[in-house]
This record gives structure tokens, C-alpha cells and sequence, in this order.
């Protein structure tokens, strides 16, 4: 892809035990959002850089960028989820 583009990517992780009652449901107070690391600047640089020349031509055409470190819900695989607008 050539010329500017916006990013949006969200990042999901896996739910840790305490997030869990004793019986497997996901508890009230479980948090949505991952505030402990990595980083998120951290965590878009290097995804920029693995889809650089792969995706895009370079990671500098990248004009708009949102992103989001968040806990992944039932049924959904950590990761991340990656959409690119041509601008």
C-alpha cells in the first residue's frame, strides 16, 4: 500500500486466573482494558515494523494511529487485530 494510511489495532490478551470465581465465570470486577506491560507504544512500534514492507512501504506513511490493549473476551484469540484505511 503507497501513500498516507491510518492504523487501528487492538490488542487482546489472555484473561489471568484471578479474573475467574472458583467457578470458571469471568468475575463482575474483572478489568476490560490490560494496564500492566507491554507497553503500548512498545507493542505498536513492533508491529509497524513486522507489517513495514509487507503491508506497507514503510512505517512513516502511517498518519493516523488508535490503538488499544484489552483483555480478550470468551471465545476470542489473543492477539491482534489489525485495520489499515488507505487515507
Amino acid at each position: 500500500m503507497d501513500g498516507p494510511v491510518s492504523v487501528l489495532i487492538t490488542f487482546l490478551f489472555p484473561r489471568i486466573k484471578g479474573h475467574f470465581d472458583t467457578k470458571g465465570n469471568l468475575r463482575k470486577d474483572a478489568p476490560f482494558f490490560k494496564t500492566s506491560r507491554p507497553d503500548l507504544d512498545k507493542l505498536c512500534r513492533s508491529t509497524l515494523d513486522g507489517i513495514t514492507n509487507v503491508l506497507i512501504k514503510d512505517d512513516s506513511q502511517v498518519v493516523t494511529l488508535i490503538a488499544t490493549k484489552q483483555y480478550a473476551n470468551e471465545g476470542e484469540l489473543p492477539g491482534a487485530l489489525i485495520t489499515i484505511n488507505k487515507l
